[in-house]
């Protein structure tokens, strides 16, 4: 299946969805935002172009 993707409008806001961390924790966005400006960084250490 290809996806295609453009370009985000700055400021347009995430619906609230809930993520997992690398324990298996979940969180919602809304509880991890709390209001504030929120970096999400999705990453693959699988990958050589993205391992930290």
């Amino acid at each position: 299946m290809a996806v295609e993707s453009g370009p985000t409008v700055l400021g347009t806001r995430m619906p609230d969805a809930t993520l997992r961390d690398v324990d298996g924790n979940a969180y919602t966005l809304s509880e991890i935002a709390a209001g504030n400006p929120t970096l999400i960084v999705f990453s693959a250490n699988h990958c050589p172009y993205v391992r930290w």
